[in-house]
């Protein structure tokens, strides 16, 4: 290109100067660079980001209703968890590992990141029951959950034997003094969000939909916007 006048060779030099300038920038003709780089070789590069993704974090939360000041909780004696969203996939944390369950793009376990170029890779992920069972340790909550989208009990009793509840959402729901909902959907490079109504989730929500205790109900919602056709009764009385 050059010796055929299409390109000069200064607009070429300049090219080439503009190339390697990072490479000085960053001192990395110091000598101390490796060889070679192994793929599996331990890097540790974190400094503060730990605590500028939880601020991050904090800051993205959006609150579209409190009803009756319902948060910050209050130390409750029960609490009720539904909701895969809420706990640890089968495998993780890093979603390249996990299948998407569900009807819908609904993904079976908490969601954190996107997919695609949106994906994060991290070293470990605290899941809301995790950081929620931390929480109750501290506070002397007792902590009931589901874990599964579609789970049914055909048992109407609430009392087990001794002291024990029945698992399901509206046994949990009727002794609890508060109930906690994570649902999420899945998105990210080139594949968005493919209905705005599910029906794991939604009939999961029908069912949570009953006289939840002093506080009634809260959802969680990771990810991105799901917009249930028939909507998360919020019930205080």
């Amino acid at each position: 290109m050059v010796k055929n006048e299409s390109l000069s060779l200064q607009r070429l030099n300049d090219m080439a100067i503009r190339n390697i300038i990072p490479y000085y920038q960053l001192h990395l003709d110091n000598g101390k660079q490796p060889a070679t780089v192994g793929e599996t070789d331990y890097v540790d590069v974190r400094a503060n980001h730990s605590r500028r993704i939880r601020e991050n974090g904090a800051k993205s939360i959006v609150l579209l209703k409190n009803t009756r000041s319902a948060l910050p909780l209050r130390k409750p004696r029960i609490m009720g968890v539904f909701g895969a969203n809420a706990g640890a996939a089968v495998a993780g944390p890093n979603y390249a590992y996990n299948p998407i369950t569900g009807s819908g793009p609904t993904y079976d376990g908490h969601l954190a990141t996107g997919t695609g170029s949106g994906q994060a890779s991290f070293p470990l992920l605290v899941t809301p029951l995790a950081a929620l069972a931390f929480r109750a340790l501290q506070d002397g909550t007792m902590l009931r959950w589901i874990l599964n989208d579609t789970y049914t009990s055909t048992d109407t009793s609430a009392l087990g034997a001794g002291t024990g509840v029945v698992p399901g959402y509206v046994n949990y729901a009727q002794v609890s003094d508060v109930c906690l909902v994570f649902i999420n959907a899945l998105a990210g490079e080139g594949e968005d969000r493919t209905e705005l109504y599910n029906d794991n989730q939604d009939v999961q929500a029908q069912q949570w939909a009953v006289k939840g205790g002093e506080d009634g109900f809260s959802v969680g919602a990771s990810s991105r916007d799901l917009r249930l056709s028939k909507t998360v009764s919020i019930r205080t009385e």
